[in-house]
């Protein structure tokens, strides 16, 4: 199937990208689904690598799946938490024998935030240490700089966060990844344009291709969790007024409405922007107006917030944090997601059930 690259489009174009998350599992219907109904829409789909350190389908087999089954660019991230030196090199091998040529090089978060705290990290490596080994696998030759029979051409990215408060340290940081072998960044979400010019202003001088992170805030208690419980996301007082005066039942709709003016405002000053829907996929179509999103209105789709509990958990117990995201990607009060869990016999690691009544 023809697949238009995202190297070739990035810098030709305002590109737009979309995260998704893997099945807890391997039923990839929705996955397949809601890919199939970006094509010619983004230029690309990120495939996250159990986010949050939750248990999630290997993100460069599907990666490779969505590319050749649905004919749309991918990007799959590779984390350091769970792969040694060693491992590292076998998956981003493997990734290019797969025809997989986008990878996000990022640390990961640390195996006791999800729902397998027994599990080790390893971190042989952090963001950086990756991005010079995945540039080593590009010059033919592996960690210990010997020759390889056959080397890669990875289109590498970065992460990047252009409202954090030292800019300087920031900068700084763009730069060292630039140096360890990054060709583009995606950044951790931002909600008004000018909270991001100097950053961006930086990296076109640099003749680096930014695209901006854009999180759409669904509901009030969406907006609060951000605001109160997630560092690096800074959400302007304007936006956030906006919001908080909004019904309940239209702010999901508001920021659709300032999602399109958000990129409206970026067209010129980034090379695009990259969209983190949070379970509710159908949240592009209708920022982008395409007329064909993937999936219903509701966070998980047709899902049930008991299947939702259910695959989010591991075993009998599930973690505070994952509790708490399927109330937001649900768009429920916390304490109907903690009844689910007390009728379904699970535990919540991290936090008292009494949070959650």
């Amino acid at each position: 199937m023809s697949v238009d690259r995202f190297r070739d489009l990035l810098g030709k174009q305002f590109v737009v990208t979309v995260e998704l998350d893997p099945p807890r599992g391997t039923d990839l219907t929705r996955a397949l689904r809601e890919s199939g109904a970006l094509r010619g829409h983004v230029a690309a789909v990120n495939i996250a690598d159990s986010p949050m350190a939750n248990l999630r389908m290997s993100p460069i087999a599907l990666a490779c799946l969505i590319r050749d089954q649905v004919g749309i660019d991918t990007i799959f991230h590779l984390t350091c938490r769970d792969r040694s030196l060693l491992g590292l090199q076998s998956e981003l091998l493997g990734a290019w024998a797969m025809g997989v040529e986008n990878l996000l090089a990022l640390t990961g978060d640390p195996p006791e935030r999800g729902d397998h705290s027994r599990s080790s990290g390893v971190f042989d490596l952090d963001a950086i240490g990756l991005l010079k080994l995945a540039s080593g696998l590009n010059r033919g030759e592996d960690a210990n700089g010997r020759e390889l029979k056959g080397g890669s051409d990875f289109f590498i990215g970065a992460a990047a966060n252009p409202t954090a408060g030292d800019l300087g340290v920031e900068l700084s940081k763009l730069r060292a990844k630039i140096s360890a072998g990054a060709h583009f960044s995606q950044t951790q979400p931002v909600y008004r344009a000018r909270d991001a010019a100097a950053f961006l202003e930086e990296a076109a001088a640099m003749e680096f291709p930014v695209i901006v992170g854009l999180l759409p805030i669904k509901s009030h208690k969406m907006l609060h969790y951000l605001d109160e419980n997630v560092p690096g996301i800074r959400i302007p007082p304007e936006v956030r007024d906006r919001l908080a005066g909004t019904p309940a039942e239209m702010v999901r709709q508001e920021s659709v409405l300032i999602s399109r003016e958000l990129i409206e405002e970026l067209r010129g000053m980034a090379a695009g922007v990259h969209i983190m829907p949070v379970g509710e996929a159908s949240l592009v179509g209708d920022i982008l107006e395409t007329g064909g999103a993937p999936g219903e209105k509701g966070a998980a789709g047709s899902k049930s917030l008991e299947e939702a509990v259910r695959e989010s958990a591991s075993g009998s117990r599930i973690s505070c944090r994952a509790a708490f995201r399927i109330a937001m990607e649900q768009d429920v009060p916390v304490q109907e997601v903690g009844r689910i869990i007390e009728e379904l016999k699970i535990k919540i690691k991290g936090c008292q059930l009494g949070c959650f009544r």
